[in-house]
């Protein structure tokens, strides 16, 4: 249970890291943000994602 647990959070993971790649393209074209605040929003979204595990991990 524990493998196919942690399997899909890394799955998750790669999905997440997907998304924000696609994302940044249109995220940078309309909200005038520069390449330092978008890579904290990128950054932002992987800590809490980070964070999310740990808590996870915890209810077991």
């Amino acid at each position: 249970m524990l493998l196919l647990v942690a399997g899909l959070g890394g799955l998750l993971y790669g999905i997440d890291v997907g998304i924000i790649a696609g994302a940044l393209p249109y995220m940078e074209a309309t909200s005038g943000l520069n390449a330092g605040q978008l890579s904290f929003i990128v950054a932002a979204v992987l800590l809490g994602s980070v964070i999310s595990t740990l808590f996870a991990a915890g209810l077991w």
